[in-house]
């Protein structure tokens, strides 16, 4: 555990300086951070967001031995740090939440290509982009997809019990039965469970398919 722990530490004052300008801009920040955590708390829909965080963190730090400096600065980097602190801004200055996340997000995504180099990049570009699934969709998607949603999965309940006999009726996502109706509501639909199945869709793939994992994502 020492000579973990000292590896560690070599490895934060060698690269100090990118480290120092994240925490500094997260401190700084610290309200689009505790606005999401409490969106985590409040919405069950989205309680996997305190996971995110961590887990990205270590697949940082398991790849940090094959980063090879030093590097090329990223001119993409410097592009992607101004296009999200814009996005920050905007987002900010609207009250646009997920457009405020996507862009602390792409700034932490933006300082450390600068830094680490685009060859470097392209063996962490995952944890920053697993990231994004802490984010919870905005409501205006949210709602407009869980409609089809409820529908869809109303039908398929009616027909499958229709299949097997049972004396069923169904009138929007309502199913109704001989001596009660049943409702198909927003948690039924499916989506409360989508964007978790997607982060673990992409971590399996990480891990067992390098290469394959947007299209993995995209099959869920």
């Amino acid at each position: 555990m020492k000579i973990e722990t000292d590896k560690i530490l070599a490895h934060l004052k060698k690269h100090k300086y990118p480290y120092i300008l994240v925490v500094m801009f997260s401190i700084l920040n610290i309200r689009v951070i505790t606005d999401l955590v409490a969106d985590w708390i409040r919405d069950d829909n989205y309680s996997h967001g305190f996971f995110m965080i961590p887990i990205s963190a270590y697949l940082f730090y398991r790849k940090k031995e094959e980063l090879k400096f030093p590097a090329e600065k990223s001119k993409i980097g410097i592009l992607l740090l101004c296009g999200g602190l814009l996005l920050l801004v905007l987002g900010t200055a609207a009250s646009e939440f997920f457009a405020t996340r996507v862009g602390f997000v792409t700034v932490l995504t933006g300082i450390t290509l600068t830094y680490v180099g685009n060859e470097n990049f392209k063996k962490v570009w995952f944890p920053f982009f697993f990231l994004l699934f802490m984010i919870p969709i905005p409501s205006i998607i949210y709602y407009a997809a869980t409609i089809p949603m409820q529908l869809f999965a109303t039908k398929v309940t009616y027909v499958m019990l229709k299949t097997i006999g049972v004396p069923i009726m169904r009138n929007g996502n309502i199913l109704m039965l001989p001596d009660y109706a049943l409702e198909v509501v927003e948690a039924c639909s499916g989506l409360r469970s989508l964007v978790t199945l997607m982060a673990l869709g992409a971590l399996y793939a990480y891990f067992r398919m390098p290469g394959k994992v947007l299209p993995t994502i995209l099959f869920f």
